[in-house]
């Protein structure tokens, strides 16, 4: 039977219609430390369902927790470096929350922030490996950490609702020249995302926006 390329045509439109990726919002926000990022949620959809990872980072939005408009889960805020289950229990409750379609009830779901819920993920491996409390080594942890988070948070991609993640940005100078009569320094400054290794390339691929 000949090729008929209007039937692959409209399978193709067809997927694309039906794809529920294409009808919700996925952005990584970052910002210095106090740049108002978790504050920014006021503007997302509600509800709001936030994974905080930092300690005390969800009090801005006291007023919409006690309306109603967000749900905080704060549990995760202290993981013990030397005992983690942090993020043991965090995966559990998301495979939980994913089984019982937990996420359709809810208009954004928001991760506060990558960069400390990286630090429970690398307590995690360091425990893993009988090394809890240690400093990581190289490639030999950092890679476990880094698809550790790459493929949670590819699996939340699937979640019906927006997906925000929260972020830190490291800022990072370069002095060019200091003018020899005024003594002021020109410095070059940049700011990269804070997190591990090759991760501050694939994290950011896997957002709609940054």
């Amino acid at each position: 039977m000949a090729y008929d390329y209007t039937k692959e045509l409209k399978k193709v439109k067809e997927y694309y219609d039906g794809d529920p990726l294409q009808k919700r919002f996925s952005a990584l926000v970052t910002g210095e430390t106090n740049a108002g990022k978790t504050y920014l949620l006021r503007t997302a959809r509600k509800p709001i369902h936030i994974d905080s990872f930092d300690p005390g980072g969800t009090k801005c939005l006291r007023d919409l927790i006690k309306k109603g408009d967000v749900v905080a889960d704060t549990q995760w805020e202290s993981d013990d470096p030397f005992s983690p289950t942090t993020f043991a229990n965090w995966k559990k409750a998301i495979d939980i929350r994913l089984k019982v379609g937990y996420f359709e009830h809810f208009g954004t779901y928001c991760i506060d922030s990558a960069t400390t819920f990286g630090d429970a993920v690398m307590n995690s491996v360091l425990a893993s490996k009988g090394r809890a409390g240690e400093a990581p080594q190289h490639r030999h942890d950092y890679n476990p950490q880094k698809v550790d988070m790459v493929n949670y948070i590819k699996k939340l991609m699937r979640i019906p609702c927006d997906f925000i993640m929260t972020g830190h940005l490291r800022e990072i100078k370069k002095l060019i020249r200091i003018d020899p009569k005024t003594g002021i320094a020109t410095e070059d400054i940049k700011y990269r995302f804070l997190t591990t290794g090759q991760a501050v390339v694939t994290i950011p691929l896997l957002f709609d926006e940054i």
